[in-house]
């Protein structure tokens, strides 16, 4: 940019015509802007060859003879004559609007007409030569005048503001990258706040930016000399309208071969390498490289690495090891060169290994001693271990948080007695045993009560049902670990989106009177808690069916659970309707009832017709603890059976089948039971968990009345661990033992046990993992049953997940053990999602069955080294 004084009038220049200037007198000074934006508007619509032609002196005097055009009074200083706005760089065609550049110019024209001569002002040209370079919108600026003066000699000034506009961004390019893709490189620069948006201005620290980030994405991927340049051309469709093209080289991949330490005396390489979580060697395998994403070189997660092996070192006591930059030294170059095989060594210096002197406490005025020590799991003597002092902070934060503390804080200091601090803080070391002194330094802060409780975002789920699920109470101490807990009971009722510990909103109350009290609000959004399915169709396990089903656990927002299911198919026929309520009188005993008429043809083997009801109560005895207690009462009838199931010969070397058949009793037995249980469930989210376990141990008793008699243990674990943020582990360890008693002398056939189906070993048919007949094929159950499974569930986008599975087990028949070569297994992949509108998880599953030797399925055929099912519900 530069200031030009005195210069030449310039052909070719855009001047706007001095006539337009005096058809604007009388105009007020406040809308003067409007008016000479409007025209400047209108002139920039000119063909840009009559803009371009000069006023020349002969045509200006004519036109002001023509007009007895009114001069100055004689002897005036040099007043503004014309105001001219022009383009050259850009052949005067401007991108933005000149009455947008008119706006910040406050030089005014005379308005001879008025007799109003405006003498020329330079600090106001100056003025607007700071207002226009500061609008942003412009690349270089000069402002030049020329001299016409008037019939009487007074000089009119014709003031010339001469604009270059900024580049305007319309099409942005990112080629030549095969590991970056463009929505992840538009998502990394939202979240890096640098977004090129389309019709910007060329911003060169922007652009610079990105090609920062665009090095460091790479970088992140394993690609370390990347060749990032960008362009800027012009396109069709205005002046200074260009095409941003970042050119993108991402050069070889940096893949690690092997992974060397130098210094460890103590700790060998293998179990350093075990630290590591972001460097790591490849798999021999090349697919779980890609899946688990081992073998590339990450320089940007280095520290990640030094800062784990360093806690590993420091948890052994060895407080001063210390790990230096990695040093790469390539091996080889793939033949097509994408890819560079290299060797890390990386220094270490273990130093020496140190025991625990006093541990102390600082800060510590408002609990016991006792209490506070006895969170730290580590005596004098034994050797420093980083992982229990931290470990002992995290309870003592606990403890401090349940009596009010939530501002507490702690963070150990260490003084090893082989050092000491010289006049010039400096350090000297001593020949002294190595010996770890600890001070843990806390600050308790204040204890604080809970003034009040909202809720917001429960649109339908009345406060009162969400307040009874909380441990958190108004008037009482401000208990951290017990809100922990609250937040689970809300997840764990599925009513709401999941919520997260740290979502609560903890506030001072500000009023009067209330110091040393919070405000708790939880940030609620609610879910759609009602399944609702209707339709007709046809299914291998139903035949032809057409159902109506209805569920809810939060029914009218009041937390009852319904449940009505119509079903009628060829095969299967359903009516069941049931009730719970989780706080029955407002206590915390829940209660529930339903009643079923159920018609099941097993396929291949028998039909059952079941008529029943069951009523069960529970009361909690701890946190997420609860004893059950149930009764049922189901009278069966069995009917249809395979011819087979007659054979004299099946018979005669089964002799309790007859029995279990029902063939001396009508076909009809009725079982009245009751169930004592005990759950202990900490899972966090009743559809999609990713952390928790389940426990429930439950003890079946059946002959308090009817004519069946038989007890059944039952256990069944579940325990979900998260792994990473998108992916957890679920695993589940479930076994059942049957046992006749009484006169009845064997289970009836519906009463037995069997594996196979969705929610057991997915990958055989419905009840065909179970005791056979060799001679006919028929499945005859067994008495006892073992089931494990193994899940790694991968959280694709909400609310679509990728599980893969390994399910095994198998059943036994009285008299029999558990045998290591019966197991069936079935492994496989399975998507999972939740059905909108319908709320209900859907599930494709496709399962490959390794250990499958006398298994038939429903149709008698040897069970399919492959399966694939849809299914709906959750596995466990």
């Amino acid at each position: 940019m530069a200031w030009l004084g005195q210069g030449k009038y310039e052909t070719g220049k855009w001047a706007m015509r001095h006539v337009g200037i005096e058809q604007m007198q009388g105009i007020p000074t406040s809308t003067l802007r409007t008016v000479l934006a409007l025209l400047t508007l209108s002139a920039a619509a000119w063909p840009t060859s009559v803009l371009a032609q000069p006023v020349t002196a002969t045509e200006r005097v004519a036109a002001d003879a023509q007009q007895d055009q009114p001069t100055p009074p004689v002897d005036s200083p040099p007043v503004v004559r014309t105001i001219q706005i022009a383009f050259p760089a850009q052949g005067n065609v401007p991108s933005i609007e000149p009455a947008t550049y008119l706006f910040y110019i406050e030089t005014r024209p005379s308005r001879p007409s008025e007799n109003v001569w405006l003498e020329y002002d330079e600090q106001r040209v100056l003025s607007d030569f700071r207002n226009l370079w500061e609008t942003g919108f412009i690349d270089d600026l000069t402002i030049e005048y020329n001299d016409e003066p008037y019939p009487n000699g007074v000089i009119g000034r014709n003031i010339i503001y001469n604009i270059e506009e900024r580049e305007r961004v319309r099409i942005v390019e990112f080629n030549g990258s095969e590991a970056l893709e463009r929505t992840k490189i538009e998502e990394m620069l939202v979240q890096a706040e640098a977004t090129i948006q389309l019709d910007t201005f060329v911003d060169t620290a922007l652009i610079q930016k990105a090609k920062t980030i665009l090095r460091v994405m790479l970088a992140e991927a394993g690609y370390h000399d990347p060749v990032v340049t960008h362009s800027v051309d012009p396109v069709a469709g205005g002046p200074k309208r260009v095409r941003l093209v970042f050119t993108i080289e991402d050069g070889p991949e940096a893949r690690l071969r092997e992974i060397e330490f130098a210094g460890n005396e103590d700790q060998s390489d293998r179990t350093l390498r075990k630290q590591m979580t972001a460097n790591r060697l490849p798999f021999p395998i090349w697919p779980f490289n890609w899946f688990m994403k081992r073998g590339t070189y990450k320089e940007h997660r280095f520290a990640e690495d030094a800062e784990a092996i360093i806690l590993h070192y420091r948890n052994l006591g060895y407080v001063r090891a210390q790990i230096g930059q990695p040093e790469l030294t390539t091996l080889e170059n793939s033949e097509d060169g994408l890819k560079r095989y290299v060797k890390m060594r990386i220094p270490i210096e273990e130093d020496v290994r140190y025991r625990l002197g006093d541990l102390t406490f600082d800060g510590t005025e408002d609990a016991r001693a006792d209490a506070v020590r006895a969170q730290f799991e580590i005596e004098e003597g034994d050797y420093y271990n980083e992982k229990v002092i931290r470990e002992g902070i995290e309870r003592l934060q606990m403890m401090y948080g349940a009596i009010g503390y939530m501002e507490f804080v702690a963070f150990p200091d260490l003084a090893p007695r082989d050092q000491v601090e010289e006049a010039d803080g400096s350090f000297r070391r001593l020949d002294v045993p190595p010996v770890v002194d600890v001070v843990i330094r806390a600050e308790e802060g204040e204890q604080y009560f809970v003034k009040r409780i909202d809720f917001s975002g429960n649109t339908t789920t009345h406060d009162k049902v969400i307040r009874r699920e909380l441990q958190v109470f108004e008037g009482a101490v401000f208990d951290t670990e017990r809100l922990k807990i609250s937040v689970r009971r809300l997840n764990q009722l599925g009513y709401f989106l999941p919520l997260e510990e740290d979502a609560v909103d903890v506030e001072k109350s500000e009023e009067e009177g209330s110091e040393g009290e919070v405000n708790l609000t939880f940030p609620l959004e609610e879910q759609n808690r009602n399944q609702i399915s209707f339709g007709a169709g046809v299914s291998e396990w139903d035949g032809f069916f057409a159902h109506l089903a209805f569920g809810t656990s939060n029914f009218l927002g009041r937390g009852t659970a319904l449940t009505l299911n119509l079903m009628h198919g060829t095969r299967a026929q359903n009516l069941v309707l049931g009730v719970t309520e989780n706080f029955v009188l407002n206590s915390n005993v829940a209660a529930g009832a339903s009643v079923y008429k159920t018609k099941l043809e097993w396929t291949g083997q028998f039909t059952q017709k079941s008529v029943g009801a069951n009523f069960n109560v529970s009361k909690p005895i701890a946190n997420f603890t609860r004893l059950s207690f149930g009764y049922s009462f189901e009278g069966t009838t069995v009917s249809d059976l395979n011819p087979l199931f007659m054979d004299p010969l099946l018979l005669q070397y089964n002799p309790y089948l007859q029995d279990s058949l029902l063939l001396g009793m009508g076909g009809r037995r009725t079982v009245s039971k009751v169930t004592p249980g005990f759950i202990h469930n900490t899972v966090n989210h009743p559809i999609f968990p990713s952390a928790g376990k389940r426990i429930v141990l439950a003890f079946e008793y059946a002959g308090v009345g009817g004519n069946t008699s038989f007890y059944s243990p039952r256990i069944e674990t579940v325990w979900y661990i998260p792994h990473t943020p998108a992916t957890s582990f679920g695993l589940r360890f479930e076994s059942e033992y049957k046992v006749a008693f009484g006169d009845t002398t064997t289970l009836p056939i519906f009463e037995r046990l069997y594996l196979g189906g969705e929610y057991s070993i997915r990958g055989f048919d419905l009840r065909t993992v179970g005791p056979r007949d060799a001679a006919t094929g028929l499945v005859l159950g067994g008495d006892k049953s073992l089931l494990f499974t193994g899940e790694y569930i991968i959280t694709v986008a909400e609310p679509a997940r990728l599980v893969l599975f390994y399910d095994t087990g198998q059943v036994q028949e009285a008299g029999k053990g558990f045998a290591l070569k019966d197991l069936k297994t079935s492994t496989g992949a399975e998507v999972r999602f939740l059905m909108p509108v319908m709320n209900i998880p859907l599930r494709l599953i496709f399962a490959y069955n390794p250990q499958r030797s006398g298994v038939l399925d429903n149709n008698f055929r040897p069970e399919g080294t492959f399966n694939f099912r849809f299914v709906v519900g959750a596995s466990f």
